[in-house]
């Protein structure tokens, strides 16, 4: 077989994808984030997310990868010794390359595939927790809008639409696919922009609460029978109070009850 023939074109191609999968990409520059409150909490449970695939990356793609390049080696070095290759520079260089990609992969899987997966299990279960926390602001809201607003007014509920990072086909994004991630993931920026720096527009404000009951009348949980019922059960956004005192903004200080029904 000679030089640029389609059986050389192919092997070349077909190592050139194998060594793209086992090179490490330099860790690139997280960017800064701007906006702040809900939003960023979704974009930092799609970072903790990443870690749960670098760890299937390496658990289960990268052995099987080394595999695949081990065997492409054992070709190249099969068509070399046949004549298939020329034995120029260019092969060599491209064996030693491969070579040397090869004994780099290895070293990392057996340093970092089992940090890897305990990192992953951990990130994994943080995200669940985090987005379910968000998701229980937006069911409050009767799944259209979140409860998170800068005005009592229900208008003024943030909505999927605003919260770009926390939906997937206009809905709430509870997915967690399967992707391959090759370079360990990092997440500082964007968990220092979820507790750093001014709220957005949306943003929640403390002295305003967001219920997950209703605060009047009779649903089941709240009772409040008018202001001089006491000693009820209280929840504001699935946190559970007891109280002697009536159902009213006081009794949950400057992060709790407002207005009846209003969003926080």
């Amino acid at each position: 077989m000679q030089h640029g023939q389609p059986g050389y074109s192919a092997t070349l191609t077909k190592a050139t994808l194998i060594l793209q999968l086992l090179a490490k990409p330099e860790a690139g520059a997280n960017e800064a984030l701007a906006a702040k409150g809900f939003d960023d909490t979704c974009k930092l449970v799609a970072k903790l997310r990443a870690y749960g695939h670098y760890a299937q990356t390496m658990a289960k793609e990268l052995p099987s990868t080394i595999f695949a390049t081990q065997k492409l080696l054992r070709e190249l070095e099969t068509a070399v010794e046949n004549g298939a290759l020329p034995t120029d520079n260019g092969t060599l260089n491209f064996y030693m390359h491969a070579q040397n990609t090869l004994t780099a992969a290895k070293q990392a899987l057996q340093t970092q595939r089992q940090p890897a997966v305990h990192n992953g299990r951990a990130a994994v279960g943080a995200a669940v927790a985090t987005v379910e926390t968000v998701q229980l602001f937006f069911t409050a809201k009767d799944r259209t809008k979140y409860c998170i607003a800068q005005s009592q007014d229900d208008g003024g509920a943030a909505t999927l639409t605003q919260l770009p990072s926390c939906k997937k086909q206009n809905r709430p994004n509870m997915q967690h696919c399967s992707a391959t991630v090759t370079s360990q993931p990092e997440h500082a920026a964007e968990l220092a922009a979820v507790v750093t720096g001014a709220q957005a527009s949306r943003a929640a404000i403390a002295s305003k609460g967001c219920r997950i009951t209703e605060t009047r009348g009779n649903d089941g949980i709240v009772e409040t029978g008018g202001i001089s019922t006491f000693n009820k059960l209280l929840m504001a956004a699935g946190l559970l109070k007891i109280t002697n005192a009536a159902p009213t903004e006081s009794a949950w200080d400057n992060t709790g009850i407002t207005a009846a029904n209003s969003a926080l």
